[in-house]
């Protein structure tokens, strides 16, 4: 069997298997960015034998969505208990469906060895690896965003239907995608099986009012009401330039440009790029109007999807270019997991392998701690060092570090500042400089945790 043969018979299994490796490897890396929450509300709904579906205030946000992925988690505590090794293989069946469906998706338009590559490409781009070690639900979101695609293609429409219902229960992304590909698909394609897209938005609207009915609010409750507040003009402006800047973030500019240069060569664009463009003007729809922050990982089925358009677009470059234009582009992806921007604009660690190297660090800040006998609420800590232990090792112990304001100056008698945190102030900086006093720096590769003491009263 030459190579051609063994790709066409075994690739999806061989690539399959090396992503069940890495979250085998993966398993005791501590619980990272929003999945936190997410953990948190799945104990939360195991305490309350599932009677609460609102667990809104009380350090817990009710963000409007209906907690499927959390109520996920939940189901596998309950059969397996509170395992953080169980958290990771969580993601294993939409990690799977994922590469089932871009397979399947990549069929229409490639050829079997080059549907391969597109699945190996996966392993190199930092945002989708990166997700999947942190068993992020942005996985099942491009899962059921690929499903419902992928159905609308192959015309199966009770499939459409399912994964409309998910995808939109998931995230308002799903709703912004379920729309344009329900407008792209009758309208351009004449596709009649689209409005199967219609099940996951009248799902959604029904649970819009069963929640408004128990909590009072449809879109922005009091704890979130300033992320779903809706954006001035201005705002609204530097939320598109970073949406593009996000789209093209973390070495995709290299596919972006070659997808464009050869659809202005051959003056057609094809299926792909389409596509492409389509889910994520989605993605942007979703993040200009409001005052959320707008994240890389929102992107993650762009990143995705870019993948079989760029192996598309350079398939009809001459001979020997397919072949180095792809190894080039491989590598640009996986260097840019070192990449870093300065700490005022913030680093997308949920979508970088560089982020690993905190978990040694904040480690070490407890050893620290717990060394010269320190009270953990003695320390202020941003967004990741605070987190509670019973939810980040998920190991039993409840030490949590005090949660460092964004908005006011810190009081406590010590602050540990990380660039991890994401919340860099100008400001608390020279308040720390003038008032604390450096007492131990953490640091290893891109990341650092400083930590600080009050100096003592004159």
């Amino acid at each position: 069997m030459n190579f051609a043969g063994f790709i066409k018979k075994f690739g999806f299994w061989v690539i399959t298997v090396i992503y069940l490796v890495i979250l085998l490897f993966a398993k005791n890396i501590p619980v990272f960015w929003d999945m936190y929450g997410q953990v948190k509300t799945a104990n939360y709904f195991l305490e309350t034998n599932f009677s609460d579906l609102f667990p809104d205030g009380n350090t817990f946000s009710d963000n409007g969505h209906f907690p499927l992925y959390a109520l996920y988690l939940a189901l596998l505590f309950k059969i397996f208990g509170l395992k953080l090794w169980l958290a990771h293989l969580s993601v294993l069946p939409f990690l799977f469906g994922i590469l089932w469906q871009l397979q399947k998706f990549c069929k229409l338009f490639l050829s079997e060895l080059q549907t391969f590559f597109v699945l190996l490409f996966t392993l190199f781009h930092p945002a989708f690896i990166t997700q999947s070690i942190y068993f992020s639900n942005e996985i099942a979101i491009v899962f059921f965003s690929l499903w419902m695609i992928n159905s609308i293609l192959y015309e199966r429409s009770s499939h459409i239907a399912l994964a409309s219902i998910f995808l939109c229960l998931l995230n308002l992304r799903g709703i912004s995608l379920c729309i344009i590909l329900l407008i792209y698909f009758l309208i351009a394609k004449r596709n009649k099986n689209a409005w199967y897209l219609l099940c996951g938005l009248i799902i959604w609207t029904s649970w819009l009012f069963i929640h408004c009915k128990i909590t009072g609010w449809f879109f922005a409750g009091e704890e979130i009401k300033e992320f779903r507040a809706l954006a001035t003009p201005e705002m609204m402006v530097r939320n598109f330039l970073i949406s593009l800047w996000k789209i093209i973030d973390l070495g995709s500019v290299f596919g972006w440009a070659a997808i464009l240069a050869v659809a202005l060569k051959r003056k057609t664009s094809g299926e792909p790029l389409v596509l492409l463009m389509l889910v994520s003007l989605a993605v942007i729809l979703t993040c200009v109007p409001t005052g959320n922050p707008v994240s890389n990982r929102y992107f993650l089925i762009s990143y995705v999807l870019l993948l079989p358009a760029f192996i598309y677009s350079v398939g009809f470059l001459d001979k020997k270019l397919p072949v180095v234009i792809p190894v080039c582009f491989a590598i640009v992806l996986f260097s840019n997991n070192g990449v870093m921007y300065p700490n005022k604009y913030g680093n997308a660690w949920d979508c970088s392998l560089k982020s690993l190297a905190y978990f040694d660090l904040r480690k070490q800040l407890d050893g620290y701690v717990a060394e010269q006998k320190i009270s953990p609420k003695e320390v202020s800590a941003g967004f990741q060092l605070y987190f509670n232990d019973k939810f980040y090792l998920m190991n039993g112990t409840e030490k949590e570090y005090g949660l460092l304001s964004d908005t006011e100056m810190p009081r406590s008698e010590y602050v540990a500042d990380s660039d991890i945190c994401n919340n860099y102030d100008e400001l608390r900086n020279q308040f720390l400089k003038e008032r604390y006093s450096p007492v131990k720096t953490f640091k290893s590769g891109a990341v650092y945790i400083n930590l600080f003491r009050k100096n003592p009263k004159p």
